[in-house]
């Protein structure tokens, strides 16, 4: 019934606790690689800080950011 008025199924919707758009996670890991392949390690300050640039490039008010730990989960 659901389906019928448009809603998506449950597998195919983002988790409530991303952030992040597939494209922006794309970018970041990205940039991480692209760091390994340099042989530098993906300092924690310094990906929460690509991930809110990416979020800031949405323009969305109000801003949105990364939590104090999410970079932590997010690398592991």
């Amino acid at each position: 019934m659901a389906r019928s008025k448009g809603q998506l199924l449950r597998v195919t919707c983002p988790l409530n606790g991303y952030k992040l758009i597939i494209t922006e996670e794309k970018t970041l890991e990205d940039w991480i690689l692209s760091l390994d392949a340099y042989r530098l390690p993906p300092r924690v300050q310094i990906v929460s800080y690509i991930a809110n640039l990416l979020l800031a490039s949405r323009g969305i008010n109000p801003l949105l950011t990364v939590g104090q730990n999410w970079a932590i989960n997010y690398i592991n």
